[in-house]
């Protein structure tokens, strides 16, 4: 009997390490495929950041000085409009809320800034325009200065201001959640949940 066992063994132990190395091939290349598609859907995001951030540079940078041509901002709008379809299921809700924040003040320029809050898009009020530019801002002292032009009496300026102010704070919305770590943690998470 243990003649036998001791003949058996090298057999058990090949069956066993052909077992093992199967398992670990399969869970490898699991790995490598949830690598490839992880890498493939930040690609996908930051594509799609970049090319909804390339439409809003010419509105954060529009020159408030200058008179706003209609023509281009129907344009632009257009294309906002193509992008939030587009990429719907990919965008996250909040920068899905500041897109339609941004559509509202280039399509009414007798106001000056839309909010989202609870669900529901309203004009900011005139108190809120110093937290407003501050959040915005990516120094502490430009508040009193956007505020300045989003209060103007001059309807032009103001409307310029308030599409630059609303871009802005799409870009940082977009900032916000099209980062590495946010995109990674959400990956982690879908793969713990099976997706």
């Amino acid at each position: 009997m243990e003649n036998l066992f001791v003949a058996i063994l090298p057999v058990i132990t090949l069956i066993l390490g052909g077992l093992l190395g199967l398992i670990y091939n399969y869970f490898l290349e699991r790995f490598k495929y949830q690598k490839a598609i992880s890498s493939k859907i930040i690609d996908r995001y930051f594509y799609i950041r970049d090319e909804i951030c390339d439409e809003l540079s010419d509105l954060a940078n529009l020159q408030i000085s200058k008179p706003i041509d209609f023509d281009q901002l129907d344009n632009k709008i257009q294309r906002l409009s193509k992008l939030y379809y587009k990429y719907y299921d990919f965008l996250p809700e909040k920068v899905l809320q500041e897109i339609n924040c941004l559509y509202a003040c280039l399509r009414d320029p007798d106001h000056i800034i839309y909010i989202c809050e609870k669900n529901s898009i309203r004009i900011i009020e005139e108190y809120e325009l110093n937290d407003y530019t501050e959040k915005v801002s990516l120094v502490s002292n430009i508040e009193g200065v956007g505020t300045h032009y989003l209060t103007m009496k001059n309807k032009d300026i103001r409307h310029s201001a308030s599409i630059n102010f609303q871009a802005r704070r799409l870009l940082r919305t977009i900032h916000e959640y099209f980062t590495i770590s946010n995109l990674s943690k959400w990956i982690v998470v879908s793969n713990k949940n099976g997706n």
